[in-house]
C-alpha cells in the first residue's frame, strides 16, 4: 500500500522510486532496479523546497503510520481485519536500509554545496521517531552529511542546533493526550545530538547507541566517571542522600549504559573514555550488580517521599530480581554552580 505522492511529482522515474520506498514493507528488488536505471538520485525538489529524493522520503517515514494517525481515529469500523492501512508494526526498521541504498547508487551528500546531505539529517527529526533514525544518521554521517551545515537561512541555525532544540521543544508540544511519549522522543533526539557531535568533533560516533541495547543484559559493574581527577563520589544534599556529578554508568556485558545529570540515557563508549576519573560505586545499588536489566522506561511515576505519595518524571531502570532503580529527568540541582543529579534504589 503507497501513500499518495501525486503532490510530490518529479518526474515518472523519481516517482516510481519514491512510491516503491514509501510501500511497507518495501519491495528492495523492485527500488534496487529502479536506482539501477541509472537516473541522477540528486534531483532537487520541483517545488523549490530545501528537499531533494532522499530527504522527502525520509521525511514521516513510514508514509503508512502517517496515514494511521489521519484516518483510523475517525474510522468507523468494527474491525481493522484487512484494512490497508492495519500495519501495527509500522516503524522505521526499514529506513537505513532505504539510506544505504540511495548512498550505494550514487546519492551525494555535498551536493547543492552540502545542503543534501543536511536536510536528509534535519529531515530525521521528522522521520520515525524510533531508534532506527539514529543508524539511518550514522550512514549519512559517514557519506559526508554535516551537521554544522546551517540549514534554516532565517535562523542562521545549523542541523546539530535544530535537532537540540527539538529534544527540548518536543516536551512541550505533546501532551498525554497525543499517545507519544514526549520522554522518550526527547530522549531519543538528544542521542541523536550526541551522536552529531561526536561526528563533528572527529570522535567515534558509530558505537552510540540507543539506550535499550543495555535491555536483557547483566550489570557487571557500575562506576561514576567524572570528568575532573577529583571526584566527590556520592553525596548528600540534605535533600537526597545519593547525589552525583557527571554521568554514571552501567556496564552491562560490555555495553555501556550512561546516565547524565541532566536526565539523559543512552549507550556511549566515549564517556568513560574520555573521563578523568573512576569511582565503583555498585555499594550504592544493592543487589543490582549480577543481574539483568529487564526493562528501561522513561515517563511520569508515583513514587512515595517521606511517607507521601508523589509524581516525579524519571527513568526508570527494572532488573530481573526486582529491583527498581530510578533517576530524575530534569534534575535542576546545583552546587556552586555546577549541576549535579540524583538516584533512589527500591
Amino acid at each position: 500500500m503507497a501513500f499518495d505522492l501525486s503532490t510530490y511529482s518529479y518526474s515518472d522515474i523519481v516517482d516510481k522510486i519514491i512510491y516503491a520506498c514509501s510501500d511497507y514493507p518495501p519491495d528492495f528488488k523492485k527500488i534496487t532496479d529502479l536506482l539501477n536505471t541509472g537516473f541522477d538520485l540528486n534531483t532537487l525538489s520541483p517545488h523549490g523546497y530545501n528537499d531533494n529524493m532522499l530527504s522527502d522520503i525520509i521525511d514521516s517515514y513510514p508514509s503508512t503510520r502517517e496515514l494511521r494517525y489521519v484516518y483510523c481515529e475517525s474510522c468507523r469500523e468494527a474491525s481493522c481485519e484487512d484494512c490497508d492501512l492495519n500495519y501495527p508494526e509500522a516503524d522505521g526498521r526499514y529506513l537505513p536500509y532505504i539510506v544505504k541504498l540511495f548512498l550505494e547508487h550514487g546519492f551525494d551528500c555535498s551536493k547543492d554545496n552540502g545542503k543534501a546531505g543536511a536536510q536528509c539529517l534535519a529531515n530525521l527529526i521528522s522521520s520515525s521517531s524510533d531508534k532506527y533514525i539514529l543508524d539511518a544518521a550514522k550512514l549519512l554521517l559517514e557519506a559526508g552529511a554535516d551537521p554544522n551545515f546551517i540549514i534554516f537561512d532565517d535562523t542562521n541555525e545549523s542541523v546539530l542546533e535544530y535537532v537540540k532544540d527539538e529534544s527540548s521543544s518536543v516536551l512541550m508540544i505533546y501532551d498525554t493526550e497525543d499517545n507519544i511519549n514526549e520522554y522518550e522522543l526527547s530522549n531519543l533526539f538528544s542521542t541523536l545530538y550526541e551522536i552529531m557531535f561526536a561526528c563533528i568533533h572527529k570522535n567515534c560516533f558509530s558505537d552510540i547507541c540507543y539506550y535499550d541495547k543495555a535491555i536483557g543484559r547483566k550489570i557487571d559493574h557500575i562506576i561514576l566517571y567524572s570528568k575532573t581527577e577529583n571526584s566527590q563520589g556520592i553525596f548528600s544534599d540534605g535533600k537526597h542522600t545519593q547525589c552525583f556529578f557527571d554521568h554514571i554508568v552501567f556496564w552491562c556485558e560490555g555495553t555501556p549504559l550512561c546516565i547524565s545529570t541532566h536526565g539523559d540515557i543512552l549507550c556511549d563508549p566515549g564517556i568513560p573514555s574520555k573521563a578523568k576519573a573512576a569511582k565503583n560505586i555498585e555499594e550504592y545499588f544493592p543487589d543490582c550488580t549480577g543481574n539483568k536489566i529487564e526493562e528501561i522506561k522513561l515517563g511520569k511515576f508515583t513514587i512515595s517521599r517521606n511517607s507521601k505519595s508523589c509524581i516525579e518524571e524519571l527513568i526508570c531502570i527494572r532488573t530481573d530480581n526486582g529491583k527498581t532503580i530510578l533517576f530524575p529527568l530534569f534534575s535542576r540541582e546545583k552546587l556552586n554552580d555546577k549541576a549535579y543529579s540524583y538516584f533512589d534504589v527500591i
